[in-house]
This record gives structure tokens, C-alpha cells and sequence, in this order.
């Protein structure tokens, strides 16, 4: 690992390792009289429960993971961003605070941007598409290259769902409506270009404070996924959503490497596998979600879903953040053709 990206542990992650050692959860491998035990610390963006998804299928995971195990790998769930989202959860997995955490893709930027094309508005033409890209062998060659850069071993990639927009103001039937609104946008380069491209004025802000900048209105609007703005109640401060689905967001699963090639081969087999089905078990779920999930902001929002026609524009305006693309990551230029090469490769055999 590089040592411009050996992060030093901020007090909260510091003080929050003291109180996981103090509960018994400091260390991941512990020694009893027979055999040795792991415990797997997992980090969450989002909670437990079976309002969203992804805390939902990383509890799966862990569950899967001690039953078949036998117990010799057990886990301790930490959701609702205990140790915080985006770069810092990383730097907890990176430092070994924890073991796994789930992020999306974003937040890579700051240590790599082997993955920032993934990110790009339109890039992915449909569900299916995005989950044959994430277990293609080009995506393993990605998060291979990518583990000594970054620090983290990627071992799985969950939906986070399509992104759509969300404000206060007016609704959003075309892209000249975005025209002028403050929207909230992660703390990511690109999220603020896609904005820009579409003549909004971003506003980076923590997830943690997002719901607070809605309700004061520092911001007029947002946007995430569907099961996000359902667990965080962005609705309770919005009154207009728009179905653009300007970003098929892939979550990425991310161990600790120390940690994991410290198991031993039976362990490391029980983990891939139990990851590997909660994996597939996680997809169904957020696809099967989706619609119910839409009715239910029908009921407390004005719902817009854009004609054809201005999906496509959303689109031909987001151009400039191909180009920004390029022209930032000069280097990413050649694995931008690449991606898009396999995803018109993917997207024709799974038409046959």
C-alpha cells in the first residue's frame, strides 16, 4: 500500500477501536482451548433490518458465515454508519479497525480511479448488465490491481439501487428543470460534475447531515436510491421525485487483506461462499423492493416518471462528464473503452 494512503486513525475511529476491545471485539481472531475463532467486525452505511437491503444482506452474510462455520467465524454488525460513510469507513477497514464494510463506489476516488468510470451517468444500460459486469473477469482484474493501490480487497458488490432526484421546489419532468436547485451530492468529484452537466448547483455534504440540510432547506434537493430515501426519511423534508436513474449505483463489499488471507483455506472457502450467496440473495431482494418501494413515495411525494424521450436527454447532457472523465483520469481512459467494451459484449449475450 502506498503511504500517501496509510491514513492515520482519526480519535473517533481510535476511540471507537478502544470500546470494540473493551467488548471482547477488538481482536478478529481469538484462541479457546480446541480451535481458533474470528470475529468479523462489519461496517454498515445503512441499518439492519429488512427496510433496506444492504444491512439486511450483510447481516445475511454474517449469519451464513458463523452457522456454517460452526462458530468459528462469528460477526459483530456495527449499521446506520456507526463509524461513519465514504472515505472513512474505508480508512476503518484500511486500519483494521473493522474487517468489512460496504460503500459505494464514489468514495474510491480518493484512493484509486480504477473504478470511477463505474459511476458515470447512463453508463450501465440495465440492471442485468451491471450485475454480469460486477462478476466478470475484467471486474476481477480491476479489483486485483486495485488491492495493493487501495488497501482494500474487494470481494463482492451489492446493489445500492438507481439514483433518482428529489427536491422542494418544483417537479422534474425534464433536464432544464434542474436548472439553478441546490442539490446535496456526495463528497465525490464526479457526483458534483453530473450536477453541474445537468446546470445544478451541487453541495457536497455528509449523508450524516443530509436529512438536517433538507429540512433547513440549505439544500433543495437530493439524490440516492430508492431504498435510501426510503430508510432515511428524505421524503418526510422533499415533496418531488423524479425517476431519472441517472446511476445504477454498485455497492462494493470491502475486506481487510491482512485479515482475510489471514484465515485459514476452510475459513477463507466459508466466507467467499456465505458472502456469494448473500450476494446473490441481496440483488433479489433490492430488485423485488423496488416497486413496492415506489408505490410507497407515491403515497407521500409527487412522483414523476420521465417520458423516454427525456431520459435519452438526460443523457446527451451528460456527456461533459465523459469528457471531465478523460480529462482527469488521463490514465483511465483506455479501462473507460475497456468497460464499455465488455458491457456491450455482456449486454448482447444476454440477449440470446
Amino acid at each position: 500500500m502506498k503511504k500517501s494512503l496509510k491514513f492515520k486513525l482519526t480519535l473517533t475511529l481510535a476511540a471507537f477501536a478502544l470500546a470494540l476491545s473493551a467488548a471482547g471485539y477488538g481482536l478478529s481472531k481469538n484462541a479457546n482451548a480446541q480451535q481458533e475463532k474470528y470475529m468479523v467486525n462489519i461496517g454498515c452505511t445503512t441499518p439492519a433490518g429488512e427496510e433496506h437491503p444492504i444491512g439486511w444482506g450483510l447481516v445475511l452474510f454474517g449469519e451464513e458465515m458463523k452457522k456454517r462455520s460452526g462458530g468459528r467465524l462469528d460477526y459483530n454488525f456495527m449499521g446506520g454508519g456507526q463509524l461513519g460513510t465514504g472515505r472513512k469507513l474505508y480508512e476503518a477497514v484500511i486500519n483494521g479497525v473493522i474487517q468489512v464494510c460496504d460503500n459505494s463506489t464514489a468514495p474510491l476516488e480518493v484512493f484509486t480511479s480504477k473504478f470511477t468510470p463505474l459511476t458515470l451517468p447512463y453508463i450501465f444500460p440495465s440492471r442485468e448488465v451491471a450485475y454480469a459486469f460486477a462478476d466478470s473477469d475484467y471486474m476481477k482484474e480491476l479489483t486485483k490491481a486495485a488491492e495493493e493501490e487501495t488497501g482494500l480487497k474487494i470481494v463482492s458488490w451489492f446493489e445500492n439501487g438507481l439514483r433518482h432526484v428529489t427536491n422542494s421546489k418544483r417537479p422534474i419532468n425534464k433536464v432544464e428543470d434542474m436548472k439553478d436547485l441546490k442539490m446535496r451530492v456526495m463528497e465525490s468529484p464526479m457526483f458534483i460534475q453530473i450536477m453541474e452537466a445537468y446546470g445544478a448547483q451541487p453541495v457536497p455534504i455528509a449523508y450524516s447531515e443530509l436529512f438536517t440540510a433538507l429540512q433547513q432547506h440549505t439544500v433543495d434537493g437530493e439524490e440516492n436510491p430508492i431504498a435510501v430515501i426510503i430508510s432515511g426519511k428524505l421524503y418526510e423534508a422533499q415533496s418531488h421525485l423524479s425517476l431519472t436513474g441517472h446511476v445504477f449505483d454498485l455497492l462494493n463489499i470491502s475486506v481487510n487483506p491482512d485479515f482475510y488471507y489471514s484465515l485459514p483455506d476452510d475459513l477463507r472457502q466459508i466466507f467467499d461462499e456465505s458472502l456469494a450467496y448473500a450476494t446473490q440473495k441481496q440483488r433479489e431482494k433490492a430488485t423485488n423492493m423496488e416497486n413496492d418501494s415506489i408505490a410507497f413515495l407515491k403515497e407521500r411525494l409527487a412522483v414523476i416518471e420521465l417520458a423516454d424521450e427525456e431520459r435519452a436527454r438526460f443523457k446527451a447532457a451528460s456527456q461533459p462528464v465523459y469528457d471531465w472523465l478523460i480529462a482527469q483520469y488521463p490514465a483511465e481512459a483506455e479501462n473507460l473503452k475497456k468497460i464499455q467494451e465488455e458491457l456491450v459484449k455482456l449486454e448482447a449475450s444476454l440477449k440470446k
